[in-house]
């Protein structure tokens, strides 16, 4: 609406009051935290699936020694690759946990943040 003297006056929409340098700063630095958070889940999400790789890739070698019935001859070779399998079944089960939770984290920082913009 013109002011006197037939300036316009630019108001913002009514119950929106203009945003304080501390709010904006607050807001960037909680869109800095989430950008970091995002960016280390994409980080250790790529180093596990590189770790299940080679897990994965060992695992299918000692299958294939286990399944030769002259690798129980030496007992302790044999022992020692089934302790392996193991333990790297283990180490595969939590690390496929682990990415699923992170990978799981990762939508959903993604959908709000999507939201926001």
């Amino acid at each position: 609406s013109p002011a006197p003297g037939g300036e316009v006056q630019l108001t913002a929409p009514k119950g929106s009051a203009p945003k304080t340098k501390e709010q904006k700063r607050r807001e960037a630095e909680a869109r800095n935290r989430a950008y970091a958070a995002l960016k280390n889940h994409r980080k250790r999400i790529a180093q596990l699936d590189e770790q299940m790789e080679r897990d994965n890739a060992r695992m299918e070698e000692l299958l294939a020694m286990m399944a030769d019935p002259d690798f129980y001859v030496n007992e302790d070779a044999s022992s020692d690759a089934i302790a392996e399998h193991a333990k790297l079944k283990q180490r595969l089960a939590a690390a496929e946990e682990e990415w699923f939770t992170l990978t799981e984290e990762l939508e959903t920082e993604m959908a709000r943040q999507q939201e926001q913009a």
